[in-house]
C-alpha cells in the first residue's frame, strides 16, 4: 500500500554496465573502462534527476546472445560457466527480469544490479 506522499509518476532510465568494469578485460580495456563510467554515471545522474526520474544500472556476467556465437568459442563459455557458482551462463530474459523489477520497484534508485550468476559477488 502506497501513502498520500509516495512518488508514483516517475520516469525511469535502466544504464548497462559490464562485468568488464569489475573484472577488468585484457582485450577489451577501453570497454571495460567505458562501462565503469557508465557505473559512476548512474549514481550521478541519480542524484540530479530526483525525484523526477530513477536511474539504476544493470551489470550483466556472460549473457549467452549472439555476439558470443560470433566471438566466443563454446570451450571459453564452458570454462566461463565452470568458474560461475551457478555453473551456467545467463540469457537475454535473465536481464529482462531485472529490468522489470526496476520498473516495478518505484523506490530503488542509484543501484547497480549484478546478474552474473555469481561470478562476482560484493
Amino acid at each position: 500500500m502506497h501513502s498520500s506522499t509516495t512518488k508514483r509518476d516517475t520516469s525511469l532510465y535502466v544504464n548497462m554496465t559490464s562485468i568488464a568494469m569489475r573484472h577488468g578485460a585484457p582485450t577489451a580495456t577501453i570497454y571495460g573502462a567505458a562501462k565503469g563510467a557508465m557505473d559512476s554515471f548512474t549514481r550521478g545522474a541519480t542524484r540530479e534527476l530526483a525525484p523526477q526520474i530513477r536511474v539504476n544500472a544493470i551489470t550483466p556476467g556472460v549473457i549467452l546472445t549472439p555476439f558470443h556465437d560470433r566471438y566466443s568459442t563454446k570451450e571459453k563459455l564452458a570454462d566461463i560457466a565452470n568458474q560461475t557458482p551457478l555453473e551456467f551462463n545467463g540469457e537475454s530474459d535473465h536481464i529482462a527480469r531485472a529490468v522489470e523489477f526496476l520498473i516495478e520497484n518505484i523506490f530503488m534508485t542509484g543501484e547497480t544490479i549484478d546478474i552474473n550468476g555469481g561470478l562476482f559477488m560484493r
